[in-house]
């Protein structure tokens, strides 16, 4: 679905698009296994040398070897092909894949914003759909 908007900081009429509809895919990947950033580890390796008990002892600092897999990639090598089940408006699908090993993020608050990282192997698309602009005319956006 595209829509006009009037940017009032740049006096332009904006074309944006979105994606209508929910994408659902059930990868079963494992909840845990997010590293967290050098300052967090290096503070939790301070806090076990010393008489202090761990400030948060959920803290991970180091990965699992191997990366989990996602349910379609479960016993495949990276650069394997795979099918994604996925439901998208209520309608489940299927699509052809390959197994790759990504980096996933989680964002969290503690004494500042931290990220912990993870790998994980999943099915993803073999290739990216290239996306084209081109500018559109004042009137084609008025248009619209």
């Amino acid at each position: 679905m595209c829509r006009n908007d009037l940017n009032r900081t740049t006096l332009t009429i904006d074309l944006s698009c979105v994606r209508e509809g929910q994408v659902t895919i059930d990868r079963k990947l494992p909840a845990g296994g997010f590293v967290n950033d050098s300052d967090l580890c290096s503070e939790a390796a301070r806090s076990a040398a010393g008489d202090d008990p761990p400030s948060h002892p959920e803290w991970n600092c180091t990965p699992v070897v191997p990366p989990p897999a996602d349910q379609f990639c479960t016993g495949k090598a990276i650069g394997s092909a795979c099918t994604v089940e996925l439901t998208y408006q209520g309608k489940r699908e299927q699509h052809q894949g390959v197994c790759s090993q990504v980096f996933e993020t989680e964002h969290f608050y503690y004494q500042g914003r931290r990220t912990a990282t993870r790998q994980v192997i999943r099915c993803d698309p073999a290739a990216m759909t290239p996306r084209s602009y081109a500018p559109a005319t004042w009137w084609q956006k008025l248009t619209q």
